[in-house]
C-alpha cells in the first residue's frame, strides 16, 4: 500500500481545552481571569520571539539594549509554557513558535562524547 501524502489534520475544535470555557461569561469571575490571562499572556510571548527563535529575555528602553542574563534554561521555559498554552488555546501559530524556539535551542547544541542519548551546549 502506498503511503498517504495528505498533511495531519488540524486538531478538532471540540479538542481544544479552551472549548470548555465557552461561554466564559458563565464561569466565575477567577475562571474568567484566568482563561484572559493565559490567551493574552501566550499572545504576548509569541510576540517576544525574535527571527533567530529566542525569546527577547528583557529590553531597558532608556539604554535601548537587550537585558543581560539570558540562559537557554530560561529560553527552554519559555518555549515550554508557550506550546502548553498553545495547546490549551488550540493555536497553532503559537505552536509553530514554540517549535522554532525548540529547534533554535537544539542547533546550539551538539551530542555529547560520553553519551550519545544526551547533548550538550555546543559553546561549553
Amino acid at each position: 500500500p502506498a503511503a498517504s501524502t495528505a498533511p495531519p489534520s488540524p486538531t478538532p475544535a471540540t479538542d481544544v481545552p479552551l472549548t470548555r470555557f465557552q461561554p466564559l461569561d458563565a464561569f466565575p469571575y477567577e475562571t474568567q481571569t484566568a482563561v484572559r490571562a493565559v490567551l493574552t499572556g501566550a499572545d504576548w510571548l509569541a510576540r517576544r520571539n525574535q527571527p533567530q527563535g529566542r525569546f527577547l529575555f528583557g529590553y531597558n528602553p532608556a539604554l535601548r539594549q537587550p537585558l543581560m542574563g539570558d540562559h537557554d534554561l530560561k529560553q527552554a521555559k519559555a518555549a515550554l509554557g508557550l506550546a502548553q498554552a498553545a495547546k490549551f488555546c488550540g493555536d497553532e501559530k503559537q505552536a509553530a513558535v514554540a517549535s522554532q524556539a525548540v529547534l533554535a535551542l537544539l542547533a546550539a547544541t551538539r551530542p555529547d562524547p560520553a553519551d550519545a542519548n544526551c547533548r550538550v551546549p555546543a559553546h561549553s
